[in-house]
């Protein structure tokens, strides 16, 4: 009867705790259910717990890529958009970043801003042909087709 007793009380003081927790730090668990959907590829479930996290100015960097990434992935650009641009202001730096923001703008119909940062992007990788054409998309779309076709030339070699 002793034994059962101490058994039971070590159990509800593990499930309190636990309970405790989960309370205190709604945050971090959210937090972390958001990244495990996020791993498992349930961006519908992620955007669920990390939405209400980047709302609330959660600070976890993770935060805002997970969600913009799920964004992305789910096809949702008008949601994806303002975190890239947030994103891009915190990390100017980071290529990947500027990338996605610019690719965004262009979907958006953004031209003439994608192609600003196609050109930051130039700057840090000159020899990119990869960026060069997409910068020569962005001007061609935003009506720059001289500039667009001397881009397309640099981007196979063939500089005039």
């Amino acid at each position: 009867m002793k034994k059962s007793l101490i058994i039971f009380v070590l159990l509800a003081i593990a499930g309190l705790t636990t309970l405790s927790y989960h309370w205190v730090h709604r945050d971090r668990v959210a937090y972390r259910r958001g990244e495990n959907s996020f791993a498992a590829g349930d961006y519908n479930r992620a955007i669920r717990y990390l939405a209400p996290l980047q709302e609330q100015g959660f600070r976890e960097k993770g935060v805002a890529v997970r969600l913009g990434t799920a964004y992305l992935a789910l096809g949702d650009d008008a949601k994806a958009l303002p975190l890239y641009e947030k994103l891009v202001i915190q990390e100017p730096g980071n290529p990947s970043m500027v990338q996605a923001l610019a690719a965004l703008y262009t979907r958006a119909g953004r031209f003439d801003e994608a192609a600003g940062l196609y050109r930051r992007l130039l700057l840090v990788r000159p020899e990119a042909p990869s960026v060069r054409i997409l910068l020569a998309r962005a001007l061609a779309g935003g009506g720059h087709f001289e500039e667009a076709v001397e881009q397309y030339r640099r981007a196979l070699g063939d500089e005039p």
